[in-house]
């Protein structure tokens, strides 16, 4: 069993917050219909972080229920 240090311990638990972020912010560029963002971050994932934070278009459900 191989032996894992708090450096790689703390290292895999930074990377998985980021994916967790990542996929978060494609789920708000979908609720909101931002596709283009959305495929473009899938791409290149900063794309789907500024996707997220633009303002939902009329009629989304992210514009209907917040």
């Amino acid at each position: 069993m191989p032996n894992i240090g708090p450096v790689e311990l703390i290292a895999f638990a930074v990377l998985l917050g980021i994916f967790v972020l990542y996929i978060w912010a494609l789920v708000v560029c979908a609720k909101k219909e931002r596709w283009i963002w959305f495929v473009l971050g899938i791409i290149f994932g900063l794309f789907a972080f500024i996707g997220a934070c633009l303002s939902a278009k009329p009629g989304s459900s992210w514009a209907r229920t917040h």
